[in-house]
């Protein structure tokens, strides 16, 4: 059982690292084209989400709060569009994620090693105990 909570710690700190050294990233270096132009036809489908996220919240467990976190989420999301909107862009033809984005895509391959690893030994390890 206490392995199984410290499995599920550190995917869960290795989803909280990915996202925060994405958001990182953008807010580090200039975007790229081709990443603004992603961000641009992720945002335009937000609506749909937020309609579906919606249907979802009220068939199951709706709550008074729900409406009014939707609609911080579609005020975040825009906000955030407007801000990678408003960046100088990088250099045509470079691909840079600068140096936050080199240590962030380091510490992900780390996390996803050790989980990898504890996964792996744990598997080997329930395998020899079933078969002596």
């Amino acid at each position: 059982m206490r392995r199984r909570k410290l499995f599920t710690l550190a995917a869960g700190a290795s989803a909280v690292v990915c996202a925060a050294f994405c958001v990182l990233w953008v807010w580090s270096y200039l975007p790229e084209r081709v990443w603004v132009k992603i961000l641009e036809q992720t945002t335009a489908g937000a609506p749909s989400l937020y309609k579906a996220i919606a249907e979802f919240l009220s068939r199951n467990r709706s709550r008074p709060e729900d409406k009014e976190l939707l609609a911080s989420l579609e005020r975040a999301i825009g906000k955030f569009k407007g801000r990678v909107k408003n960046l100088s862009l990088a250099p045509e033809g470079s691909f840079s994620i600068g140096p936050l984005g080199y240590f962030g895509v380091l510490m992900q391959v780390a996390i996803v090693a050790a989980v990898t690893a504890a996964a792996s030994r744990r598997t080997v390890n329930r395998t020899i105990a079933e078969n002596p």
